[in-house]
């Protein structure tokens, strides 16, 4: 089943998205050519309303960067308190680099995602480590995620969404 997309006038495969059989359903229901006037002057202004600079005005993140937040959070607490003990277990920390995690092989799981984001968001901020305080890194993290998200201030990119930038130490959000 097709799925269209108003906010970027395009189809997909994935649920959530207004079902192609629905708008050709409410489309062959305008009585009047009006009607069906009105209903793509709908469809066309929502593909044209822009998203990202409410993302920018308001500081927020987008979902997939909150993810990476929480992922990234997530580990530093289970790192800091070694629990969950079964968790922890499985996370493993360099011998030579103790800010630096070993991955194992890449999967859509947890156990090879936080350490994977964790390192990567590491080569962007070189002094900070897991002995800091985890409010700090959080802050850090949440100013480097939207400082990454903030590039091409006019359309989203997949830099927004897998980069992390140096930011502000000093400044906290």
């Amino acid at each position: 089943c097709l799925w269209y997309n108003p906010l970027k006038n395009s189809y997909n495969s994935t649920p959530g998205w207004i079902p192609i059989a629905y708008l050709h359903q409410v489309f062959h229901q305008c009585t009047s050519l009006l009607d069906k006037v009105k209903l793509r002057k709908v469809i066309e202004f929502h593909s044209r309303e822009p998203s990202k600079p409410l993302f920018t005005e308001h500081n927020l993140l987008t979902v997939q960067n909150l993810y990476r937040l929480r992922c990234i959070m997530e580990l530093v607490k289970i790192v800091k308190t070694r629990e969950p003990a079964p968790l922890h277990g499985t996370l493993y920390i360099s011998k030579q680099n103790t800010n630096r995690f070993i991955t194992p092989d890449p999967s859509i799981y947890f156990f090879y995602q936080a350490p994977m984001l964790w390192n990567n968001f590491r080569k962007s901020t070189h002094n900070l480590g897991l002995e800091q305080d985890e409010n700090l890194i959080k802050n850090i993290l949440k100013n480097s995620l939207l400082s990454a998200q903030q590039q091409n201030l006019d359309y989203w990119s997949n830099i927004n969404f897998t980069e992390f930038l140096a930011a502000d130490i000093g400044k906290t959000g």
